[in-house]
């Protein structure tokens, strides 16, 4: 605004004056959430259909709360790697994983470290293949899992 300015009435209407109760009006009325009749929810985005949107899906959801997606697959940072916890995604029993069994290395990169995890999602998901070394009961086992 101008200083000094006090624009009470403007073509008939009331606007806000440089007055404290004014401005905490104008701020409030552009922070409220939008009038519930012009108001329309954008549409959610399409569920994921190819090999790939499921990999686009996850990507941005591992860049956005990568403790949450962790949590939500029943995985569990651990010296080592990453143990699969009693409460896991099906997924997680459909790859042929058990609780207990701790992550080690994916295409021959140790895992555990959250933040260089994230890079590692996308060079396994460019590979094609990801190839998951996992430890069960002192035993190494190693999966392998095509990703087209």
């Amino acid at each position: 605004g101008f200083p000094n300015a006090d624009l009470a009435a403007v073509g008939g209407e009331e606007t806000a004056t440089d007055s404290p109760d004014s401005m905490e009006s104008l701020l409030a009325a552009a922070l409220a959430p939008p009038a519930t009749e012009d108001y329309v929810e954008p549409p959610p985005p399409p569920p994921p259909v190819t090999t790939q949107d499921y990999i686009d899906l996850w990507r941005e959801r591992i860049r956005a709360n990568p403790m949450q997606v962790l949590d939500e697959i029943g995985l569990v940072p651990s010296p080592g790697g990453y143990t699969i916890t009693e409460n896991h995604d099906s997924g997680v029993t459909r790859a042929g994983l058990q609780a207990g069994d701790l992550v080690k290395s994916v295409n021959g990169q140790p895992v555990g470290n959250v933040d260089s995890d994230r890079a590692l999602y996308d060079e396994v998901a460019n590979s094609g293949l990801a190839r998951v070394e996992i430890e069960r009961e002192g035993r190494s086992i190693v999966l392998s899992f095509p990703l087209q």
